[in-house]
């Protein structure tokens, strides 16, 4: 005869209380199954950062370089100027080279400049004399002092010393081709010349260009203080002057930059 004990209800049936207890122990054994071990982490890779970038020669971290419009054309006291303008601008170029560029090799630029202000000093006269009556026409009243502004910027332009081995070299090619220019033949001369002398300056605004590119692609990699000391850092910040306005030329032809 079997107990009642032995069984208990379950729907409309009848199970045995042995059977229940065996489903309990294996429920247990289970859950007491120990977990699997820890997938292997791979230890970091450290990447070495090589060398920053390097600044062109002579070049400052923050200077100001005057920018290329949309069509490429760089935007320098040269840029946009009338055809007077022009010719004055290559007569301060040489003004400058006489002055600045004093090694055994660039003698002959004083001399060149001073037999081109003799030679050429009636076109050079007239070509004064249009750029005031252009700034004159352009500005009114404050034509003069817009004028003087310009001119500052022109001379300051031209003396660069970052690139001033290679504008001496420059100036001394073309003092020695001005002075076998005929009278008549100035102002295509000096359209002709100050592109090239420009190049000097576009030669150095594009390697900082290059530069800062390779900068921006350096630090999105390495990150933008790496390999930096953090006390140099803050005082290179501290000491680093505002960018200097950009030069604006006068807009005779072409649009005004401001």
């Amino acid at each position: 005869m079997i107990s009642r004990r032995n069984y208990f209800q379950i729907g409309g049936s009848r199970v045995k209380a042995a059977g229940v207890s065996l489903g309990v122990l294996a429920l247990a054994a289970c859950a007491q199954t120990p977990p699997p071990p820890p997938m292997p982490v791979a230890p970091p890779v450290y990447i070495q950062a090589p060398p920053r970038p390097y600044l062109p020669a002579g070049a400052t971290r923050f200077m100001a370089i005057p920018p290329k419009t949309a069509g490429g054309l760089r935007q320098t006291v040269n840029t946009s100027i009338s055809s007077a303008q022009v010719t004055w601008n290559m007569r301060a170029a040489l003004n400058v080279a006489a002055l600045n560029c004093l090694q055994p090799e660039h003698q002959a630029i004083l001399a060149n400049y001073q037999t081109f202000l003799t030679k050429f000093a009636r076109p050079l006269a007239s070509a004064n004399r249009t750029m005031s009556r252009e700034f004159s026409a352009r500005y009114g009243r404050e034509g003069r002092a817009v004028e003087d502004a310009y001119l500052t910027k022109l001379y300051n332009y031209f003396a660069m010393p970052q690139v001033q081995d290679e504008f001496c070299d420059a100036a001394l090619a073309l003092s020695n081709e001005a002075v076998a220019v005929e009278v008549a033949e100035l102002d295509s001369f000096t359209a002709q010349s100050l592109p090239r002398m420009e190049q000097v300056f576009e030669r150095f605004f594009s390697a900082y260009d290059q530069y800062r590119e390779n900068l921006v692609r350096w630090e999105l990699t390495y990150g933008p203080y790496a390999g930096l000391d953090p006390y140099a850092l803050q005082r290179a910040i501290a000491a680093t002057p505002p960018p200097a306005p950009q030069p604006q030329p006068l807009p005779t032809s072409g649009p005004i930059l401001r």
